[in-house]
């Protein structure tokens, strides 16, 4: 491909949607920030002590998809802790740069004009300001900055778009795609990796919704001239929004270049302002930490700094750093220590942050309370313990549901499923009986269906998978490999690297391939000071053979040294192990 050839199916400017992200900002003047640089930003001045190439590390080691946090799991530790306000004074560049319209965003604006139309991630008022009185705006599907520019419900942070759009963007962004038949949709300046609202609004579209309408996604190259490229080419991100397009009916083709060429021959086909083939490269108004908003100090900018590690799934970060700062508020972060605790193999040391995080004799925390011994119970070993605490635990909660919030409810039944499960994996497990208890479980878990959000959908999600499969549904990979990419789209280290162990257990890879992750993951969890972890992964059936014994009995001894584990609960996990493998080879 190359001059005009890939406008050949282009009709006038009212059968074009452009659908753009921050690449259309970075042109000068307007020198938009980008997302890793804002990331940075946040780390470095709202935090205190922070290591990110140590964050990098442990990303690379657990193969998240970036080497950095996502933008929006920071911000959503920066509001935690500091407000939108902190948010706003660390954007505030953004928004001096919405007065400063670069070349891109006035062909986007005039295209608007003429009767095109235009889709944005972006939340700068560029366009807006190179908009002529009565010109359509465009769509922002994350939401715009005001005027003065606040930061407050805009799809910048994870809780706002971890359900996916902000309301009413998914009606009106359908309206816009399917308004007019035999259209061109043009992404450029875009990554394609919301994965928590585009992606999964792109793949509800019916197969027929986008019939007829030709795709074109530009991936940026400084060359002027624009050639085709494979799609195969493409990262993950956009393979995937792309694949969604593709099964909703459109026909998809990429193209390599400079967004000002794709632009350019836009606007000589269809007589708009000419767009240059380059610009200067004036510096825009650099962000300055003028203005800090007064409470971020540095005492509380430590303690978000332990809320980043708990947020990123990093809990030996939180404790080695936990021993280095005087100033963290420790009952704002009692709950995420004692997690970090429970993890590394210290259960005393869980239940002590964990009395400290839900004082009271309320129904709530007298709740957690006991679901956090059950957790202490079995992350030393005692299961038949754990086993009975639970199926205590759960009744208690179910008789006092209605005074319960959805979430405590929901992890009761949780400790309850995961020691019934433990059971169950005992190498004669499934003779146990295990029924009756499941089946009251699933009737408590079907009265919770109404929780939103997507972590607690993923959590209910996966234990409704634990019951069906004590209850002979075979487990399936489809649910542990969505919510593993899920997490590690929200940044969680942790949370991946148990849902990719979730793997282990459900079919469709080879004893082989089994066996190196189990050993990736071993590795890992021991580097991390995990013992808890890497224990529980050693009373796999496959563990000696992928370890081998003596890899195995260190573990558990390593574990019994860190956390207090029970000598007895040693022996007996040895025997599991043992047993499990044997069992394993015979067949």
């Amino acid at each position: 491909m190359s001059g005009s050839d890939w406008m050949n199916d282009i009709q006038g400017p009212e059968s074009v949607i452009v659908w753009s992200g921050a690449g259309l900002s970075v042109d000068a003047p307007t020198g938009g920030p980008q997302g890793n640089e804002l990331t940075y930003r946040a780390l470095d001045n709202l935090f205190f002590d922070v290591d990110a190439d140590e964050i990098e590390g442990w990303f690379k080691r657990a193969s998240m998809p970036a080497s950095v946090p996502r933008l929006e799991t920071v911000l959503s530790v920066v509001r935690s802790f500091f407000r939108d306000e902190a948010v706003a004074w660390l954007l505030a560049d953004l928004h001096q740069a919405s007065q400063r319209p670069n070349d891109l965003h006035r062909f986007s604006a005039e295209h608007l004009a003429v009767g095109g139309r235009h889709v944005t991630a972006n939340v700068d008022r560029c366009i807006e300001s190179a908009s002529k009185p009565n010109t359509p705006s465009p769509l922002h599907f994350h939401g715009v900055m005001d005027p003065h520019g606040s930061t407050a419900g805009l799809g910048l942070v994870l809780e706002n778009i971890e359900d996916g759009f902000l309301p009413g963007v998914k009606q009106v962004l359908a309206r816009v795609l399917t308004a007019t038949p035999n259209s061109t949709l043009l992404i450029v300046g875009y990554s394609g990796s919301d994965y928590f609202d585009v992606l999964p609004f792109l793949s509800e579209l019916p197969p027929w919704a986008l019939q007829g309408m030709s795709v074109i996604w530009c991936q940026f190259h400084p060359r002027v001239g624009l050639t085709r490229m494979d799609a195969a080419e493409l990262d993950d991100s956009a393979r995937t929004m792309l694949r969604a397009l593709e099964e909703s009916g459109a026909t998809i083709s990429v193209i390599s270049g400079a967004l000002r060429s794709v632009f350019g021959e836009l606007a000589r086909k269809w007589g708009l302002t000419p767009v240059p083939a380059s610009t200067n490269a004036a510096a825009p108004a650099p962000w300055t930490e003028a203005n800090r908003p007064a409470h971020v100090t540095q005492d509380g900018r430590e303690t978000a700094s332990l809320g980043l590690y708990a947020r990123l799934g990093l809990p030996n970060l939180l404790l080695n750093y936990l021993d280095g700062h005087s100033g963290v508020d420790l009952d704002q972060m009692a709950a995420e220590i004692g997690e970090a605790h429970r993890t590394a193999g210290n259960p005393s040391e869980f239940m002590r942050w964990a009395a400290r995080a839900w004082p009271g004799s309320e129904p709530n925390p007298s709740i957690m309370r006991e679901e956090r011994r059950v957790q202490a119970l079995r992350g030393a070993g005692y299961f038949h313990q754990a086993f009975m605490h639970a199926a205590r635990t759960a009744r208690r909660a179910e008789q006092l549901s209605a005074q319960l919030d959805p979430a405590v409810h929901l992890a009761a039944i949780d400790a309850a499923t995961s020691t019934l499960y433990d059971r169950y994996r005992l190498p004669l497990g499934p003779l146990l009986p295990h029924r009756s208890q499941a089946l009251r479980l699933r009737a408590q878990l079907e009265s919770l269906d109404r929780i939103a959000g997507s972590d607690l959908s993923l959590r209910l999600g996966r234990i409704r998978r634990d019951l069906e499969t004590i209850l002979g549904t075979p487990r399936t990979t489809e649910l542990d490999q969505s919510a593993m990419t899920i997490h590690q789209q929200a940044s969680s280290v942790i949370r991946t690297l148990n849902y990719r162990q979730g793997l282990l257990r459900t079919p469709g890879h080879t004893d082989e391939e089994a066996c190196q992750s189990l050993r990736e993951l071993q590795d890992t969890w021991v580097a991390m000071g995990q013992y808890a972890e890497a224990a529980r992964l050693s009373s796999s059936p496959l563990a000696i053979r992928a370890l081998g014994l003596p890899e195995v009995l260190v573990t558990l001894l390593r574990a019994a040294h860190a956390g207090h584990w029970s000598p007895l609960a040693t022996a007996r996990f040895l025997t599991q192990s043992v047993f499990a493998h044997a069992t394993r080879t015979t067949r």
